[in-house]
This record gives C-alpha cells, sequence and structure tokens, in this order.
C-alpha cells in the first residue's frame, strides 16, 4: 500500500506532471469552445499521465505575477493560454522568462499556438452552404484577436458576386 509522496517525487524529477490552462478574457465557463478546448485538454492530457490545473486571469493573478510564481515552484510544467488577445501582455514575460507555454485557439506575434486556419474554414462553410441551396449570406463576427480577419477574407472569397452582408455588431455584457 506503499504511495510514493507527491512533493518528493516532485522534487526529484523537477517535473510536476502538472499543465496549467489558463483561461485570461472574461469569459463565462459555460462558453461552449472554452468546455470543448478543457475537455479535449484535460482527457489528452490525463492519458499522458499529467493533470490539468484551471487557472483563471484577474487582476490579481496579473499583479502578483502568479503566471511566473506557479513556474518557480515547480507546481506547472507548463501553461496552455485560452483565449488570448493583444492586450496579454504577460505573454511576453512569459517568453522572456522560457516558461513553456502555447496558446489555443487564437495567435498572436510571436508565441507558439495551436489554431485552424479561419480563412478556410469560413470558406468551406459558405461553399457547404452554397451546395445545399442558399443564396443569400449574413456573416456576425467580433473583431478580436487575428482570427477574425481570417474568417472576413473566408467569408468574402467565398461570397464575391453573391447578395451578403457582413457585419460587426458591438459586444454586450
Amino acid at each position: 500500500d506503499y504511495h510514493p509522496c507527491i512533493h518528493a517525487s516532485r522534487l526529484f524529477s523537477k517535473r510536476a506532471y502538472v499543465i496549467g490552462f489558463l483561461v485570461i478574457r472574461d469569459t463565462l465557463w459555460d462558453d461552449d469552445n472554452l468546455s470543448r478546448s478543457l475537455f479535449g485538454v484535460c482527457s489528452a492530457l490525463f492519458k499522458a499521465n499529467y493533470r490539468t490545473l484551471p487557472l483563471i486571469c484577474d487582476r490579481k493573478f496579473l499583479e502578483t505575477k502568479e503566471y511566473l510564481n506557479v513556474f518557480s515552484r515547480q507546481e506547472l510544467d507548463g501553461l496552455i493560454v485560452w483565449g488570448a488577445h493583444e492586450d496579454s501582455g504577460f505573454l511576453a514575460e512569459l517568453a522572456d522568462a522560457g516558461r513553456p507555454f502555447i496558446l489555443l485557439a487564437n495567435p498572436l506575434d510571436r508565441y507558439p499556438s495551436v489554431s485552424v486556419d479561419h480563412r478556410k474554414a469560413v470558406s468551406a462553410l459558405v461553399e457547404h452552404c452554397k451546395k445545399l441551396g442558399a443564396t443569400r449570406f449574413t456573416a456576425l463576427m467580433h473583431r478580436s484577436g487575428s482570427s477574425y480577419q481570417q474568417r472576413e477574407q473566408g467569408f468574402q472569397d467565398a461570397v464575391a458576386g453573391l447578395d451578403s452582408t457582413l457585419m460587426f455588431p458591438e459586444p454586450t455584457m
């Protein structure tokens, strides 16, 4: 019935076998994309004998530089950042400190990321709708990150010459 001490194991191996999942936007946890992303990450990491630690980026998290402290305390081996945007200045500090992190879903600047080709995805969606007989198209998009530009271009490419509308409604709280 021996169970090794997790703290001693971490000290000896210099690994926590924990990956942080940091949500940096003011996003509700019932957001469908966030839920799917977190579930997928947790499932994949669990199969690789890692655990996932959900983290919420609020003012205190930033002011205390907790994004660096979790690495200093050897609580995490890496960090997955969900919902990064241009104002996420702490990403430069993570990169400069050599801390392993990756952006999920929204690529920015020089930082490593996992994302889709939004231009091709939206274009393929419009093409599919055309094959089903659609002749009028409206796209509602939010201007955030670089992905909206890709989505906008994919939409514009696919609806060229068709009855279409592109709208950028203001976000509501």
